[in-house]
């Protein structure tokens, strides 16, 4: 079979990536050029092996470090395109092996045509599928300390919000009874009216992510749990997440008129990753953020997490909370402007 040759470039993350400086009296000449595999040791000619749903982080590495010319142009070369899907980000390219087969990267230097490669085989042992977050709608909830609130909620909504020219507003899809500290709620099919194109559906600020779909033109919406009091009036909001000193995940309902899957790179955080293998129908998408040693990684997938529970966040109080107000203001007060700090960094 032929093989498809193409270009990346860094405005998209799929074509040539240019870094160049001027010239001055002082240019320090290029002298090699090699990669580096997830941190791995550096060459010019190395090679890879993936498993489907993994990534690969391949680093260029102008010779010398401080060389003054570090133009480059990437060119990957595979049988079927489809295979992986690819990003430049910054001095990075981001591989997420998608399909078995073979996928060859080559970076040459714009000074003294210098070239490095790095031959990746993607295979499949049967482990590696990017899982899906499907389900079939139906919610049992049991919210931290949800006795706590059995005298202020008496019903659960499920509701998207519709924006329309002139203004926006939530509408409710499905509702539940409150008892005994939870509730129980099936997710029906939203109106067609109710779903959204895929730009910017997941965050407010779609720049920071540099994605790709197998299908621009899925449409979906995803779900937010408001809580109702005895009175009819909003009580406040109900979350499914955990957090802990060094990592918070939070989990969106998301409805997909289609399959599709999304991958992606932050446009800043190289570790932050999506990837995400939606089916038709209600999917759970987990978010993460994990401070580790070597700075901040995270992202969005269908992976699922384990130790996420359901919160009540009451309107009047600073952030969510599991148990009686009194006993939580000093940990609230700290969690909320922890939580705003991890949202600002990633454009939320």
């Amino acid at each position: 079979m032929k093989k498809t040759l193409f270009l990346m470039t860094a405005a998209l993350g799929m074509a040539v990536a240019f870094v160049g400086c001027e010239k001055t009296d002082k240019d320090v000449k290029v002298i090699g050029v090699e990669l580096a595999a997830n941190g791995g040791q550096a060459g010019n000619q190395i090679q890879h092996s993936m498993n489907i749903g993994d990534t690969l982080f391949l680093e260029i590495i102008v010779l010398p470090a401080d060389a003054t010319n570090k133009e480059v142009s990437w060119i990957f070369e595979a049988q079927d395109t489809t295979i992986a899907a690819v990003f430049h980000v910054n001095d990075k390219v981001m591989i997420i092996a998608q399909k078995e087969g073979n996928l060859t990267t080559s970076v040459t230097t714009a000074e003294g045509n210098f070239t490095a490669t790095c031959a990746v085989t993607i295979v499949d042992d049967g482990e590696g599928e990017i899982p899906s977050g499907w389900f079939d709608g139906t919610i049992t909830a049991v919210v931290e300390n949800g006795n706590d609130y059995n005298s202020i909620i008496s019903k659960v909504s499920a509701e998207v919000y519709w924006e329309t020219d002139d203004d926006g507003d939530y509408v409710e899809i499905a509702s539940g009874n409150w008892s005994n500290g939870g509730f129980s709620i099936t997710l029906p099919t939203p109106a067609p009216k109710l779903l959204k194109s895929m730009d910017g559906f997941f965050f407010d600020e779609p720049h920071v992510l540099v994605t790709e779909f197998s299908d621009r033109d899925a449409k979906g919406t995803f779900v937010s749990f408001f809580a109702y009091g005895t009175d009819g009036r909003t009580a406040g909001k109900f979350e499914y997440y955990k957090e802990d000193e060094n990592s918070y995940i939070h989990v969106e309902f998301v409805y997909m008129d289609r399959d599709v899957t999304i991958t992606g790179i932050h446009s800043v955080y190289s570790a932050f990753i999506v990837n995400l293998s939606l089916k038709k129908g209600w999917n759970k998408v987990y978010y993460s953020e994990i401070e580790t040693a070597n700075g901040l990684k995270g992202g969005l997938t269908t992976q699922e997490a384990s130790g996420v529970k359901w919160h009540f966040y009451s309107w009047g109080d600073d952030d969510y909370y599991s148990a009686p107000k009194a006993k939580q203001a000093t940990k609230k007060s700290e969690c909320s402007a922890k939580r705003n700090a991890r949202f600002s960094r990633f454009g939320k």
